[in-house]
Order: structure tokens, then sequence, then C-alpha cells
């Protein structure tokens, strides 16, 4: 097989070459490339390794004159700044390419210009498909959603749920993040643990709230919550700021906590930083934690933290992209991803009094 796999390697390789070299016949080829039905997967990991070996590439002209589509997937993200998606577009990206795919990334501002103009490019790129994520499936998403089917692109979401409209769904599991990480900190011996949030916010700081309320109930714990009723600000250094002040703020009506949980790592590294101030000890005195592992090792002490998701999102939501194009008659389906612990220096066990 080593021989037939150098001939093949000298010229662009079809699906009759695959065929050929795995002995079986083009249909079944196809049938494994496509995700259509009625092929066994081992045959179609088989199929799939031989292709990536020998080198094969998808038609994409062919495929475009027989679908009217190009393999164009898009992305479409209304959050840059804070650099919390990239592994998501990085493992978006490289699934898409493993089908022969490649993508688009388009950033939304929300308003309804940039809608526009980010549906009117992305037809006219016959794009086969688009994933918008999270805070760029805003409300208004349901007005151009028609738009896009009607003109058969493939929508799949992030954390927004169109299963009415046959649209798949990849979410992150917040609350079980918030529960698992109280539950860190508990097993550590700390039983006075304070929650820092926004206030009255929906989605994922609701939802690690939600999480931080169970763990600390089931254990009998009082909740602590400090809430910023500031508007919420995607850049790093506002968020720090805004922990920073609000922790000095409520300091003195705090009742001897051991440790403090940041809605996120900003808000996590900015009561670091007031804590430090008052020179208190990090983990000596009390410890402190957060979410998403964006900027966490940065910290001193490296701060423990919740990592998100977002890399097995990007290939997960790119894989449910590519199947429903290929099969569109698929039942709507909504994939949980969870959260893993990050365990750093910056907890430890509580002090004993």
């Amino acid at each position: 097989m080593r021989s037939k796999e150098k001939k093949r390697l000298k010229k662009n390789i079809t699906m009759k070459d695959l065929a050929a070299y795995l002995e079986i016949d083009r249909t079944t080829v196809s049938k494994a490339l496509t995700g259509a039905p009625g092929v066994s997967p081992k045959t179609i990991e088989k199929v799939r390794e031989a292709a990536e070996r020998l080198g094969y590439k998808k038609d994409s002209f062919a495929s475009s004159l027989q679908t009217g589509k190009n393999s164009v997937l898009g992305l479409l993200l209304a959050d840059f700044r804070r650099g919390i998606y990239a592994p998501l577009i990085e493992a978006f990206q490289h699934t898409a390419m493993k089908h022969q795919y490649s993508t688009i990334l388009y950033y939304v501002n929300r308003g309804q210009d940039d809608w526009i103009s980010a549906i009117e490019m992305l037809k006219q790129q016959r794009i086969s498909g688009a994933t918008f994520i999270s805070a760029a499936a805003t409300a208004g998403l349901n007005d151009y959603l028609d738009d896009f089917l009607k003109n058969g692109i493939t929508v799949n979401t992030l954390e927004r749920n169109y299963a009415d409209r046959q649209i798949d769904l990849v979410a992150l599991n917040h609350r079980q993040a918030g529960y698992d990480l109280t539950n860190h900190l508990i097993a550590l011996g700390h039983r006075s643990i304070v929650f820092m949030t926004f206030a009255d916010i929906k989605g994922t700081p609701e939802g690690r709230l939600q999480g931080y309320d169970e763990a600390m109930r089931s254990a009998g714990l009082q909740p602590m919550v400090i809430a910023e009723d500031k508007p919420v600000s995607h850049a790093s250094g506002d968020e720090m700021l805004l922990a920073y002040e609000r922790l000095k703020l409520a300091w003195d009506r705090l009742d001897k906590p051991t440790a403090f949980i940041g809605v996120n790592d900003n808000f996590a590294l900015g009561m670091m930083h007031a804590l430090k101030e008052k020179h208190i000890s990090v983990p000596g005195e009390v410890s402190v934690a957060g979410f998403d592992d964006l900027n966490a090792a940065l910290a001193i002490p490296q701060l423990t933290t919740m990592r998100s998701p977002m890399r097995q999102s990007g290939a997960m939501l790119a894989e449910l992209l590519i199947r429903r194009i290929q099969q569109s008659n698929l039942p709507a389906s909504t994939h949980m991803m969870d959260y893993d612990i990050v365990a750093r220096s910056s907890t430890g066990p509580a002090p004993i009094d």
C-alpha cells in the first residue's frame, strides 16, 4: 500500500483514487466524506484518514456549481476586544478546514447597519452556513434569520436558542461552573465566600451566580454577593478597576470572608489588587478565584479559575454546521459544554482562627 500511496501523492487525488486506494466503491467514499447516511463509523474514519494521508481536496468549484453555494462558513462575533473567543475561532477554522471549508470572520457591532452589511456580504459570498456567537445573536437576529434560511444558508448559534427554527445550539454550562468552583473552595475549608458580579445581568453572570448560590445553600452556608451596578464593560482594565473600587467600598460591611469569587477573571484580578493594597495575603489569609482562564496565569499569584470550553465549542459549532449543511432535515440539537477547573496558587486552605 505504501507504493500506491507514493504514486497518488504526485497528482491531485480524486474520490475515484481514494476508492481504488481503499478498495471500496466510489459511492461509499462520497457518503463517508459528506456525512451521508448508510456508512459505518469505522468506514467513515477509514476514508477520512486516507483522504488526509493522501492529500485529498474537495473540488470546491464543482461542488458550488452543483449546490449554488461555496464551501465557506461565516463566523459572526460582537466581542473581539477581550480575546475570550480566540480559542473558539481557532478550533472552528481548524475543524472547517478538516472538512474542506474555509471561514469568513465578521465583526458585528450590533447596530442595524452592521447586520444588513454582514448579511448582504455573506449572501454575496454564497456561504453554506453561518455561526452566530453569543452577543452577535441578539434579539434582532430574529428579523434576519428567515432571510438566511430562505437563501439556503444553514445557521447555528452559541448561547442563543432558536430551536423552533431547527437551529442547533451550543451552550456553556455556567451554572455548573459556578457550583463546581464554589464547592472547590468549600472543600478547602472556606465557609465565608463572597461572590462579586454585575447587578441584574442575565446570561453568563446569572448562571455562574446561580451555581454559587446553590452550592452555598447546599452546604448550609449563607451566600454573600457584591453587585456592581455600573454598565457592563468589555474592556479588561475597566472590569478590573470596577471590582477593585467596589471591594474597597464594600469591605467594612463584609463578615470576615476567607474567599472571593469574581464573576470573571477580570473581577477576580481587581479584587486581588484591592486585597494586596490592604496587605491581605493571597492565598494565606484569603483565597481568590474567577472564570474564563483568559488572563488568569498572568496574575501573581496565578489565579485559580474555571476554564471556559471555548476550544471545544468552536469545534462543535463547525461540526454541527457542516452536518446540517449535509443533512438539513435533522432535528434541532442542543449541546451543553462543561468548564474545567484550573487550580492555581491563588487558592488554598481556609486559615485557622
